[in-house]
């Protein structure tokens, strides 16, 4: 089963940077691979398994390093390596692709959803440390602080071309702690 897989998401892969999130069917990943149809829809039963399976472990993957405890230093440490990340992996284009198919298709909205839930973030154990500690207001929601860290690092980078230096990286952590930081 191993190997299986791994040419499954080889050829899932391949299809996504090839063609976009679209052309990943059933069809086309037998064609373009040595699985057959029946071993495929046994493992894989639907579209939506074929992406969160291939895609889910490409996700961009990052470290802060140890909390310090400073609340800005930590966020900018987490937002400088998610900074990093993003520029070393070819993910994000097919995330976004993905996220603009979803919009009308039932299927590629499950997807998202899937990829989403089933990864926790490095944020995560941030933002529940500085919420505990009443370091951020406790009306700050978990998605939407998360969709200011990522959604302003990817918009930055992937629609706004901006190459992700470190200064621009602190000017991002500083205007968010200002809508979030406690008083």
């Amino acid at each position: 089963m191993t190997r299986t897989r791994e040419e499954v998401h080889a050829t899932v892969l391949r299809l996504l940077a090839a063609h976009g999130p679209a052309a990943v069917t059933h069809a086309r990943v037998v064609e373009e691979s040595s699985v057959s149809r029946a071993t495929l829809y046994r493992h894989w039963p639907d579209r939506t398994a074929l992406l969160v399976d291939a895609i889910g472990p490409e996700r961009p993957h990052f470290d802060g390093g140890e909390p310090t405890g400073d609340l800005r230093t930590d966020l900018r440490n987490l937002l400088r390596a998610g900074a990093k990340a993003m520029e070393e992996t070819d993910t994000m284009p097919w995330l976004l692709a993905l996220s603009v198919q979803a919009v009308d298709d039932p299927h590629f909205r499950v997807a998202m959803e899937r990829i989403a839930d089933v990864h926790d973030t490095p944020l995560t154990p941030f933002y529940r440390r500085a919420l505990a500690d009443g370091s951020i207001r406790p009306d700050t929601d978990l998605v939407v602080f998360q969709s200011m860290c990522f959604g302003t690092m990817f918009s930055l980078r992937f629609l706004w071309q901006r190459e992700l230096a470190d200064d621009l990286v602190d000017t991002v952590v500083d205007a968010i702690l200002t809508g979030i930081q406690a008083d």
